[in-house]
């Protein structure tokens, strides 16, 4: 619903510079007011009402046909233009004069309108990087010390880049701010230079120099293009963002990959179109989750299917399986090496992990410093797709985010434990490799890759599976898969290997619970898991109807309602009385009195069961 006072979504920007950090807005503060020439509306244009004006006027280039159309709605509604939008959406951004928005929103021209909102860079946090993704031993980046340079175009929408930083190949810039005279993105404005460092440090992290100085990208030298859509303060607006896409794809003939490290909570029709056509325009889009610890799903434009959305992964020293005494806490954190980063969003959303915590990269003024959150982590996959696009010219951005995942490692975190159990939805996305191939994890040595190992944290080349559970017996808590581990079978004395261990044909499991409780083994309650007739009278326990009383030759029946333990005259004299009829026999004696037949009594104690008794008593 469109709201006359504008509800603006800020999303929480924290730099770390050591162990010192700011906050410049909250996840959970006030909705910050808009200035002035930023209090706009987001315009869409029906694209076929923009496609009939075209016919009309021919003569007039793309752009200026649009241009030329948002004029005629600007001049019949009394707006004031901010941003045309000609490439990757027909609309524009403008300020609404009071009372005319209903009527705005009739014209048959006007597709949808949405308040523009504030923007920030994603939240950070504190990095490792290129050489815990193999970026060091990809082919095509030839990580070497020598300044050669991945052929391929990288447009950074952030903060701007800092122009004449020694490490980074800026090959163009724009600055996108609200003009009504410009009404795009103005290509060679010096604005375009970053005031706030955040640009600057995504840049490097993609693709700064690997010249020997300071620090290497992962597509080092790739020419950057710094589209500057957020202000020196780390914020700007939708409006901005979506100018800087339609800049973006403008020029999407020389762009082939781009890295939006930015945010807001809630969704945007406008910023969900621009993308979807500047994908389909050939560009690949790289963005970050966010650092909300929220799912993915609640934050824009992290949760666009068509993008490559990165969650946030803590290393600490470039390689896998762990820093030594770094031991998991059992909560969230991001002070774990190899594990995922608490402050992470994540959600069936996010498609692939990258470094994020710690990361050391090119800053504003010529420097380096080291920096965290999901907004380090996007450009890893940005520079990653840089990559794979000149390895294969012809890769759409749908090719590109398959191939990424594929090569990526699937169990990043050094134990099968807690690691990457932060990730609350408990769903692993795996880590970006820059290998070039599908990733082999073989962190136990065997020879196996992981995805096809049956134990991938336990040496078995064998690959020995008793149960054929596609657990390894070495790995599996239940070797005979009967339903008691181990451990509890050891103690009580069956075979971990076998589900039967009596060959009575009834499992372990079934004996051991026969009193409801498989947890524990109690004599009297529970079948013997090692003897097949528990109660010794010549019935199988999978036989015996009652098979923890002896009922073959029984007849200790005496005394009446209390048996003694042995078979005598007492027990002559009680049977002969419920057999002429003085006593009627009750469950107790039933149990141990009917005798007959052997393997099946009858349910009555009669002639026939007295006879046995007999014999029982002259034994």
């Amino acid at each position: 619903m469109i709201k006359k006072i504008f509800v603006n979504f800020a999303l929480m920007l924290t730099f770390f510079i050591g162990y010192v950090s700011f906050s410049i807005a909250g996840n959970g503060a006030a909705a910050e007011r808009l200035p002035a020439s930023a209090a706009t509306h987001i315009i869409l244009f029906r694209d076929a009402e923009v496609d009939r004006f075209r016919g009309r006027n021919r003569a007039l280039s793309r752009r200026r046909q649009v241009e030329t159309f948002a004029e005629d709605v600007e001049t019949a509604h009394g707006l004031t233009k901010h941003f045309i939008y000609s490439h990757a959406l027909n609309g524009m951004a403008a300020n609404i004069p009071p009372g005319r928005l209903r009527a705005l929103q009739r014209d048959p021209r006007i597709l949808s309108i949405e308040p523009n909102r504030v923007i920030r860079v994603s939240a950070q946090a504190l990095p490792t990087g290129v050489h815990r993704i193999d970026g060091d031993f990809n082919v095509t980046a030839a990580i070497d010390n020598v300044d050669t340079r991945v052929d391929v175009d990288i447009a950074i929408i952030d903060t701007g880049v800092d122009l004449n930083h020694p490490d980074l190949n800026v090959f163009q810039y724009a600055y996108c701010t609200p003009s009504p005279v410009q009404v795009k993105c103005n290509e060679g404005d010096i604005g375009a230079d970053d005031g706030n460092g955040h640009g600057t440090h995504v840049s490097g992290i993609a693709a700064a120099l690997d010249n020997n100085s300071g620090v290497v990208g992962v597509a080092p030298g790739a020419r950057i293009w710094a589209v500057k859509v957020l202000e020196d303060n780390g914020s700007g607006t939708l409006s901005q963002v979506l100018a800087g896409i339609d800049y973006v794809a403008a020029n999407a003939a020389s762009i082939e990959v781009a890295n939006m490290s930015l945010g807001f909570t809630g969704s945007s029709s406008a910023l969900d179109n621009a993308i979807s056509n500047a994908v389909a325009a050939g560009v690949t889009f790289a963005v970050s989750a966010g650092n909300e610890s929220q799912d993915v799903s609640a934050v824009s434009p992290g949760g666009h299917p068509a993008v490559i959305t990165v969650s946030a992964y803590a290393d600490f020293d470039g390689h896998p399986n762990g820093l030594s005494g770094n031991a998991w806490l059992g909560s969230c954190t991001e002070n774990v090496d190899d594990s995922f980063a608490c402050f992470s969003n994540y959600g069936s959303g996010v498609d692939i992990m990258a470094p994020g915590v710690l990361i050391l990269s090119t800053y504003k003024g010529g420097g380096t410093r080291s920096m965290s959150g999901t907004s380090m982590s996007s450009p890893h996959v940005a520079g990653a797709a840089a990559i794979y696009k000149m390895e294969n010219p012809a890769a759409t951005p749908a090719d590109i985010k398959v191939a990424l995942i594929a090569r990526s490692d699937p169990a990043p975190c050094h134990t099968a434990s807690g690691y990457c159990a932060d990730d609350p939805d408990g769903i692993y996305e795996p880590l970006l490799m820059m290998i070039d191939a599908p990733y082999c994890n073989d962190g136990d040595g065997d020879g196996l890759c992981a995805s096809v190992d049956n134990c991938p944290t336990v040496w078995n080349s064998d690959q020995a599976d008793n149960d054929l559970d596609a657990i390894g017996d070495v790995c599996d808590a239940d070797d005979d898969n009967d339903g008691l581990s181990d451990v509890f079978e050891v103690s009580i004395g069956t075979n971990t290997f076998n589900a039967d261990t009596d060959g009575d044909t009834l499992s372990d499991y079934v004996e051991v619970g026969y009193d409801g409780n498989a947890s524990a083994y109690l004599a009297g309650s529970d079948l013997n898991p090692l003897l097949a007739d528990t109660d010794a009278d010549g019935i199988g326990d999978a036989q015996d109807t009652l098979p923890l009383n002896f009922n073959f030759l029984d007849g200790d029946i005496a005394p009446l309602g209390a048996p003694d333990g042995v078979v005598n005259a007492a027990d002559y004299m009680l049977a002969s009385r419920i057999v002429m009829g003085d006593l009627v026999a009750g469950t107790l004696e039933l149990v141990h009195g009917d005798l007959y037949p052997a393997a099946a009594p009858d349910g009555v104690i009669d002639v026939s069961d007295f006879v046995l008794l007999m014999g029982r008593i002259q034994q």
